[in-house]
């Protein structure tokens, strides 16, 4: 049973052999019974390294998320929403689907509740054998074993689904009438109802006031949302989105006939914060976009969108 998954842990699997020897060279039957929990304890270690996704990867907050590992005895995968809360898991738990792996069999468990709500999940994957050597007794191994650290998963906020990356910035129309003016504003296509909806915001954001700041105006009655995304520009290749900063969907509501402004604020987070500077750093380019839709008063609807350029 070793052999396949331990050939996946390098060093460990001459280890293992090691330690598995003839039973009748092992010198008393608690002997055998400790050297049988090790070898398991091991194998655990290494069906630990085939564990995806990867220590501290992030997902979008709402997701269904997939863990998977390879082992030739079935795989149950628990999530809780703190280390020691691994052994009576509170957010998931389930056996993993068996399938074709690399060397052995791949069990992939796929959770609607791990991104459920924001913050860190702890988790690991565990499996249960009979040990000959120890009256046949059934004990539960886990991939935390010998010391190795459960595994973490960020979940983030980037609201429903994420806008597409940032095109050209529409050139306000011409004379626009409403709650806002000025260079500093990008103005939507009229409704049949002459609706418009208008988000202002400066051109530049510098890394050394760390906030995102705009006003959203609506020109007459309007109800919807407005997001704010972040981008960084990757030259000819397809723009990044960046998880760590952003907000949305949050409502725009204005009930005035004539309608007004409604003004949105976003500080950075101090892990965002530290993303952003590797990136200028690195003399990369981070654009914020920001995008409001809204619905007149019969139903229509129209959307602006406007693109903040991040600097030092």
């Amino acid at each position: 049973m070793f052999c396949a998954q331990f050939a996946v842990a390098g060093a460990l699997l001459s280890l293992a052999m090691a330690l598995a020897l003839p039973a009748r060279s092992l010198a008393s039957e608690p002997s055998q019974c400790e050297t049988e929990v090790f070898i398991y304890e091991l194998y655990a270690y290494a069906v630990g390294t085939t564990l995806k996704p990867e220590s501290g990867a992030e997902v979008a907050q709402h997701t269904a998320v997939s863990f998977s590992g390879e082992s030739e005895s079935p795989l149950t995968f628990e999530l809780a929403s703190s280390e020691a809360g691994l052994a009576h898991p509170d957010i998931d738990t389930g056996t993993g689907s068996s399938s074709a792996g690399a060397s052995t069999t791949k069990w992939t468990f796929t959770s609607t509740r791990a991104a459920s709500k924001e913050g860190t999940v702890y988790w690991d994957a565990s499996f249960t054998h009979k040990l000959t050597h120890c009256n046949n007794e059934t004990r539960r191994f886990t991939t935390s074993s010998l010391g190795a650290p459960a595994r973490t998963l960020g979940v983030v906020p980037t609201g429903d689904i994420p806008p597409p990356p940032p095109g050209p910035e529409p050139a306000p129309p011409p004379g626009p009438t409403g709650p806002t003016k000025g260079k500093n504003t990008s103005w939507s296509a009229a409704s049949p109802t002459g609706l418009r909806v208008g988000i202002t915001a400066s051109e530049l954001v510098h890394i050394g006031h760390p906030a995102v700041a705009y006003v959203v105006g609506c020109t007459a009655v309007c109800e919807g949302k407005t997001s704010f995304t972040a981008w960084q520009l990757r030259g000819r290749h397809k723009p990044r989105l960046i998880k760590l900063l952003g907000f949305g969907p949050r409502t725009v509501s204005m009930k005035g006939s004539s309608g007004g402004n409604q003004q949105y604020t976003d500080r950075f987070r101090a892990k965002a914060l530290k993303k952003l500077k590797a990136i200028l750093r690195a003399r990369g380019t981070v654009k914020l976009q920001l995008s409001a839709r809204v619905k007149d008063a019969s139903g229509n609807f129209v959307q602006v969108q406007r693109v903040m350029l991040l600097k030092r």
